[in-house]
């Protein structure tokens, strides 16, 4: 058969040889000659790819630009359908007559052409463009009497947008887009689950245009083979057999032997060969794949497979001419289509309005093989040019391994919101009850479920359940599917329990449904039944959250999505080093590119020629990249107490030290010769060239550090987990370091009751008021090993503390930042290292307390940047080397963190508390100030990360009701690409009500900020009780647009529990002013109710708020707070105080007395502030819990406040934690935990009740 193609005969053939564009790892191709179709020499070559020789693709933006150039066509209209992760928009033309702009009702075929799905592929998106040239000249075109054609040549818009050689084996071009979206997620694996916009958008065209065909165009993965275009049909068993048969045996036959026959282009089903070429395969049958769903849907669809080896000329023209040869055959036969697909679509509605006995639906399928062998184009190897034909069993089709009997309905509580609004996405027609009714149904038990492999976001289910028959009475409002409806077959296969596709397999239920033994939540209702129904448009959100959602374990689910773990800027690229599946890649930022960082292989057999690694440790060591030199050419492991380097691309690995001891805190020099570490208290260095070890320093005891910080200076000073104590120069010849000396310190004991004879944790634990670890600091010379020590009697003179070391760009001096004891200046100091002596560069005071803001960043001209909150506001400014400050930034505002200045020097990078301030945002302003200019959204908080050279940063994101999600920008703010968003969208699913920010007067007029959350079925006519958080320290607020993760969702639970949630910042806690702060100084605690309860009182003059039912709770500080509110003020019913500090006695001295200065001079202040000592004014019932390890805030504050509640005669409960520390870290525990705290509000407060499921 001739087949009247859109393009006019071609006149010439191309002798092509087939050669790939880069050789594969381990399989060659082979020699072998293409016929291509080349396109006809009247063809405007209009497409890029055409235009450039077939060496490139279109990119996103030259699609929108050719689809707006040929939408001037009164016939070609282009429509926005959506958009995608990115925003940007994914446009659709309309090819018609008449120009339709929406759909019409005739007889006319409506055929849906989808390209670009996997960007890399780009043969489809290509072809779809040229033919789309081809129309726009043809407005009387003979297709346009039959079809109405919706074409979207680039579907996957934001994966086209990632320009790279992201497919290495394909024949070219060699820049092309990725497989998958901005989410990372497959639009092809996502026509169940519908996560992605773009699949959503798409599946809107489908619901509103009800195409009857669609043509899905690809580019194959790899399989070998002599066909310029490999095809198929849809595979389930569920699928139409009159579908499946007309495409199989009469459609593509005739298509393959015109385009054989006519074009030279041998085309044939889409497969594999199994290695010994006995086999020719097909792979997929599950609605998750865009022609399968189609199938499901009762229309005809047809995938096509340009193959990967041939040229991206040949590619593009064979994708061509089966389009349009599978055109003209359906126009050829549009009668026979039409009726087909209407016979196919009646006669599913009415098999379900009285569903028969042994009419059955499949569910899941298996690979069958063909009675008969089919010859298949080959080579004689995967490594051979010879070709060769094999006869092979063909296994192309599938059939019903497991089939349900067509039910007449599903019946759905409304508590499935995430299930009901799926079903609407696809189009599903939904009811509801309008009444009551009892039904005879059957209830499935989930028998056995099994938890498979993380898949495209979700982890997968396989279930097996038990079916038995109820009577079931169901509440007005529950939701009925009826299966009169064409799209019955698809809606068994996304509710059914036991369906390979369904949505339980992919995790949208409820989570008890997810173990053994609980009741699937949808059940069937086998007959015919007279009901009383509305149509529903929406489905309003019920789900409710439960502890298990939140705390459990295989049931918990994964609201705050995940970031890109272990991002590294590299230190001379712009790119980044990122964990990816377990393997670590660098990714260019420019194009996002991936590629692996190292030879993996090479590293293990480097590591597998040291005696002491063996197979195993060899393995995991070569796939852990944690400690790199600066210039990244070399790898440092800690393994089995000792250090092992390998230099990348050498063929041997060194064993740096031997012993038994471990080796702390190793860091490598800069030039990357030598590594530091400390070794039982002291400093140590190696030689990455041949492993000579050298001590630098000897401890007398254990008291004295060398180059290694103890408890205090690494909680309080340096942050909480580091150690590190020492610090190399720039030229790599010096150290400087600290020696810390704790002889007079006071130990205390962590005593773990556990353990059959118990276990004791000695520490040096300075309390306020107690003696300090003494502090010198000093320098050492690699070459000499010469110590030197700082010995200036300007700081000798009184106790001190060392908070911040590091050396002058040019390494002839040490910069030190010194504080008095009591932290009320910090000075900045110079020590030449030709000298003993410092010489002050400036100083800081206050007449509270001087905060540690960071480093000096240097200039070229030796000046640098410094923070300092002398205006009362945290600002910058440049600072010369005679401590001249001028202003950088300034205004009634902070800046929270410096993000580092661009290689020119230009730009400094800061972040803000500013626009406002319960947002984080990310600036940049001249260093030669001027206009502060705003790098991130309004909307969110924001953490930038960025690059050394500060073209680019990590924007990592959230808001107190949107998880976390991360995208790459420039310098200049401009949003690059997504990285990370959140796959999983249930949190809309749930009847909740998001935060509302407020600020609220205190009684002086001082604006607080607050948060407020509702329950979410609120009725301002009621009165409901008030749950407060708090935490309440010293610029650390709790009220902020940022998510709040298992905290913020447990507030959730409790606002569905009947409680309103509170959370008011008082002014010290706020990022406003450091001046709002120091009105605490000396008397913690008293300032900070007096602010809560004027929030309370503002709260209160609502007539909603049941004042009498007031509960608070708070951990750490927020302990504190709880604590003291409810001993110091009579507002309160209940709280629950976690880890609380009870009195400032017991915590340590550099946090005590920077607030309350030392015992012996602020006694009066450190009374009143104590819970402990006004235990016997205890107002309300009080739950104090503690983690009996705590080695922060130690137990006994627990214990003597509960000590002095007894001898009160006050009641109060209190739990204990074992084998936690300062926060309750196992999951079980931790569960234990909240719903502990959730019962007893629930008893105090009496808001309902919860069941011991939740």
């Amino acid at each position: 058969m001739v087949a009247r193609l859109l393009s006019l005969p071609h006149e010439g053939i191309e002798l092509m040889f087939h050669l790939p564009r880069r050789q594969p790892l381990v399989l060659f191709v082979g020699l072998f000659f293409f016929v291509v179709p080349a396109r006809p020499a009247t063809a405007q070559l209009v497409t890029i790819a055409e235009r450039s020789g077939y060496q490139e693709t279109s990119t996103n933006g030259q699609v929108l630009a050719h689809l707006s150039k040929w939408s001037q066509q009164p016939h070609i209209q282009v429509q926005t359908i959506g958009k995608s992760v990115e925003g940007r928009p994914l446009r659709m033309a309309i090819i018609s007559r008449e120009g339709l702009k929406r759909p019409v009702v005739d007889d006319r075929i409506v055929v849906l052409l989808l390209g670009g799905i996997h960007s890399g592929e780009a043969a489809g998106k290509e072809a779809l463009l040229q033919i789309l040239a081809e129309l726009s000249q043809r407005p009387d075109h003979q297709w346009l009497d039959q079809f109405v054609i919706l074409m979207v040549p680039d579907f996957n818009v934001d994966g086209n947008s990632r320009r790279a050689d992201h497919r290495p084996t394909q024949n070219g071009p060699p820049l092309t887009g990725t497989r998958e979206n901005a989410q990372g997620l497959d639009l092809n694996r996502d026509f169940t689950k519908l996560d992605t916009p773009e699949c959503r958008a798409l599946i809107s065209v489908i619901r509103r245009w009800d195409p009857h065909v669609l043509m899905d165009l690809h580019t194959t993965n790899g399989s070998r083979h002599r066909y310029h275009l490999t095809y198929d049909v849809p595979h389930h068993p569920a699928v139409s057999p009159k579908i499946i048969a007309f495409l199989r045996n009469k459609l593509l036959p005739e298509v393959t032997e015109t385009l054989e026959t006519d074009h030279e282009t041998p085309t044939f089903f889409y497969g594999n060969f199994d290695p010994a070429h006995s086999r020719w395969t097909t792979f997929g049958y599950q609605g998750r794949y865009s022609t399968e769903y189609v199938g499901l849907r009762g229309r005809l669809a047809i995938l096509s497979e340009a193959y990967a080896y041939a040229s991206f000329e040949t590619r593009i023209n064979a994708t061509r001419l089966f389009v349009t040869t599978c055109l003209n055959q359906i126009k050829e036969q549009a009668t026979d289509v039409r009726k087909l697909l209407a016979d196919v679509r009646r006669e599913t509605a009415n098999a379900g309005r009285r569903p028969l006995v042994g009419d059955t639906i499949a569910i899941r399928g298996k690979l069958t093989d063909s009675p008969e062998k089919r010859v298949v184009r080959g080579f004689e190897s995967s490594r051979s040019k010879t070709p060769k034909d094999y006869s092979v069993d063909y296994y192309g089709q599938f059939v019903a391994d497991k089939a349900v009997q067509r039910p007449y309905a599903y019946v759905i509580p409304s508590s499935q919101t995430r299930v009901l609004r799926r079903l609407r996405l696809h189009g599903i027609r939904v009811e509801r009850f309008k009444k009551p009714h009892e039904l005879p149904v059957q209830t499935a038990t989930m028998k056995s479920i099994k938890r498979l492999a993380t898949f495209e976001g979700h982890p997968l289910h396989n279930a097996q359940v038990e079916w038995k028959k109820d009577d079931v009475r169901f509440a007005k409002g529950t939701y009925i599917v009826r299966m009169n409806q064409p799209l019955a077959s698809l809606i068994a296969n996304l509710l059914e329990p036991e369906a390979d596709d369904g949505l339980l397999t992919w995790g949208f239920f409820r989570d008890q449904v997810y173990n053994s033994g609980h009741l699937f939540p949808v059940r069937r209702l086998a007959s015919f039944q007279q009901l009383s129904l509305e149509t529903v448009r929406t489905v309003p959100a019920a789900e409710r959250l439960t502890l298990d959602q939140i705390y459990g374990g295989s049931g918990r689910v994964p609201f705050s999505g995940g970031f890109p773990i272990g991002i590294r800027w590299h230190p001379q690229e712009n790119s980044w080093l990122q964990q990816t599946g377990g393997r670590w890649v660098t990714v260019d930022a420019e194009t996002g590119q991936r590629r692996p960082f190292q030879d993996t292989r090479a590293i293990q057999k480097a590591l597998v020629s040291l005696s002491d690694i063996d197979d195993k440790s060899a393995t995991r060591l070569s796939g852990q990249f944690g400690q790199l030199s600066p210039n990244w050419a070399a790898v440092l492991w800690s393994h089995a107490n000792d250090l092992f380097y390998h230099r990348f691309g050498s063929e041997e690995a060194r064993r740096l030290t031997i012993g038994r001891q471990t080796e702390r805190m190793p860091t490598f020099s800069p030039d990357g010769q030598w590594v530091a570490f400390v070794r039982d208290r002291d400093l140590y260095v190696v030689s990455v060239a041949d492993g000579r070890e050298r001590r630098l320093t000897t401890a007398d005891n254990d008291r004295q550090f060398f180059g290694e910080l103890d408890w205090v200076y690494q909680e309080e000073i340096y942050g909480r987990g580091n150690f590190k104590g020492f610090w190399w120069s720039p030229d790599s010849r010096k150290l400087a370091l600290l020696h810390l000396d704790e002889t007079d310190v006071k130990s205390f004991t962590v005593v773990d009751h556990r353990p059959y004879r118990g276990k004791s944790e000695i520490t040096a634990y300075p309390k306020s008021g107690d003696p300090i670890p003494k502090v010198r600091l000093g320098w050492i010379d690699m070459p000499s090993a010469a110590e030197h020590w700082l010995d200036d009697p300007e700081i000798a003179l009184q106790e001190h503390l060392i908070v911040g070391v590091t050396w002058a760009p040019d390494s002839s001096s040490i910069i030190a930042q010194v504080q008095d004891r009591r932290q009320t200046q910090l000075d900045l100091r110079r020590w030449q290292i030709s000298e003993s002596i410092s010489h002050r560069i400036l100083l800081e005071t206050s007449p509270a307390w001087v905060e540690v803001l960071g480093e000096p960043i240097w200039l070229q001209d030796q000046s640098f940047l410094w923070l300092s909150h002398r205006t009362g506001f945290r600002h910058l400014y440049r600072v010369d080397s005679k401590g001249t400050t001028v202003p950088v930034t300034s205004g009634d505002w902070e800046i929270r963190t410096v993000l580092g200045i661009d290689p020119k020097q230009e730009w400094v990078y800061f972040q803000a508390a500013k626009d406002p301030a319960i947002r984080r945002q990310a600036y940049r302003i001249r260093i030669t100030g001027g206009a502060v200019q705003r790098i991130t959204s309004t909307s969110w908080n924001h953490s930038a990360r960025p690059s050394v050279s500060k073209d680019f940063f990590v924007d990592y994101y959230s808001g107190v009701h949107q998880p976390p999600a991360a995208r790459l920008c420039r310098g200049d703010g401009t949003v690059v690409r997504t990285l990370q968003s959140n796959v999983d969208d249930r949190l809309k699913h749930y009847a909740i009500n998001p935060p509302e920010f407020l600020q609220v007067p205190a009684r002086d007029g001082h604006l607080l900020d607050a948060m407020l959350i509702k329950p979410p079925d609120f009725d301002p006519q009621k009165r409901y009780p008030v749950i407060v958080y708090v935490y309440g320290g010293p610029q650390a607020p709790v009220v902020q647009d940022r998510w709040g993760g298992s905290t913020y969702l447990w507030h959730q639970l409790l606002a569905q529990q009947g409680f309103v949630i509170w959370m008011c910042d008082n002014r010290s806690s706020s990022y406003r002013s450091i001046r709002d702060a120091f009105p605490i100084h000396r008397n913690l605690g008293e300032n900070e109710l007096r602010d809560i309860t004027d929030g309370l009182e503002w709260l209160s003059s609502h007539t909603w708020v049941d004042s009498s039912r007031i509960g608070i709770w708070g951990w750490s500080y927020g302990g504190y707070m709880t604590s003291y509110a409810l001993t110091h003020s009579r507002i309160f019913r209940a709280g629950i105080a976690g880890a609380p500090v009870t009195d400032w006695r017991n915590y340590d001295a550099v946090y005590t007395e920077r607030y309350m200065d030392l015992p012996q001079t602020n006694a009066a202040g450190y009374k009143n502030s104590s819970a402990v000592a006004a235990a016997a004014q205890l107002h309300g019932k009080l739950l104090v819990v503690h983690g009996t390890i705590d080695d922060n805030v130690h137990l006994s504050n627990t214990l003597q406040f509960a000590e002095a509640l007894q001898k009160s005669g006050k009641d109060f409960e209190m739990m204990l934690y074992p084998g936690n520390r300062h926060s309750v870290a196992n999951s079980a525990q931790t569960r234990d935990l909240r719903a502990r705290m959730t019962r007893f509000f629930l008893k105090e407060l009496r808001a309902g009740e919860i069941a011991d499921n939740h």
